[in-house]
């Protein structure tokens, strides 16, 4: 069935994510935790908290495509666009930029038709959003930051992951 829900997709495979809306069963890609979209149906900006620095306590709310609310505990900077607030979910299916929000913070983007691609034109240089799966994405490693695990204690952001990703570095390190 064409242009329906993903957890209405009569061919979805068992263990597929239910992430966004999806043409067909095959066609679906599940971002990894180190890439960024940009989403122009997003109202939010929702990131890793690696991503991010000055983390501070913000109650925010966000309701994802599956129509399910998600809350986070923390709202934190990118540092690539000072001054956008980004909600913090570690545990997101995906790291979202709203396109609406980054052009509003005084970003250009452009698209590329010969390189297929938007270009976020930022004061530290271009970053492009390549399509993978239906997405436009970007490999965001280059920007991780380790200033946001400063201000939260152990206890804060092991409430960030569920259990299963905090019990295996537990282990490791008590050996």
């Amino acid at each position: 069935m064409f242009g329906h829900f993903a957890r209405e997709c009569p061919s979805k495979q068992d263990g597929e994510p239910l992430n966004g809306m999806t043409k067909s069963g095959r066609d679906w890609y599940s971002p990894k935790w180190y890439e960024v979209g940009l989403d122009t149906l997003s109202q939010v900006n929702v990131l890793n908290s690696r991503f991010l620095t000055d983390l501070v306590p913000g109650d925010s709310s966000f309701r994802a495509l599956d129509n399910k609310s998600r809350s986070t505990s923390y709202v934190g900077t990118l540092p690539l666009i000072p001054g956008l607030e980004c909600q913090v979910c570690d545990d997101c299916a995906a790291s979202i930029l709203s396109f609406a929000l980054v052009k509003k913070a005084g970003v250009e983007i452009t698209y590329d038709k010969d390189k297929e691609c938007f270009i976020m034109h930022t004061r530290s240089g271009d970053i492009e959003f390549y399509m993978r799966g239906y997405l436009y994405l970007v490999d965001f490693r280059d920007y991780i930051t380790d200033e946001a695990i400063t201000c939260m204690t152990t206890s804060e952001r092991e409430a960030l992951f569920n259990k299963a990703l905090t019990r295996e570095p537990k282990r490791q390190g008590s050996s």
